[in-house]
């Protein structure tokens, strides 16, 4: 397979970056990782709807709402 491209480009080199389309936390790590931006984190907090996922703030409670109606 080849790419037709009018750069150059270095063997390490990102050429494309992108949100993932879903996440999903393996159960184990409910505790230990934020449902928003998938990071090892200590002092989450529950979310107030489900009381299951686990975020850092507020802010990527927000940011995940949109994919997190119901467990």
């Amino acid at each position: 397979m080849s790419i037709l491209t009018s750069q150059s480009y270095e063997p390490g080199d990102l050429i494309y970056s992108e949100e993932p389309f879903v996440r999903i936390l393996r159960h184990d790590l409910w505790d230990k990782v934020c449902a928003g931006c998938c990071e090892y984190k200590k002092g989450l907090k529950k979310c107030s709807a489900c009381s299951v996922m686990r975020f850092c703030g507020k802010n990527c409670q927000k940011k995940a709402w949109i994919d997190h109606f119901k467990i």
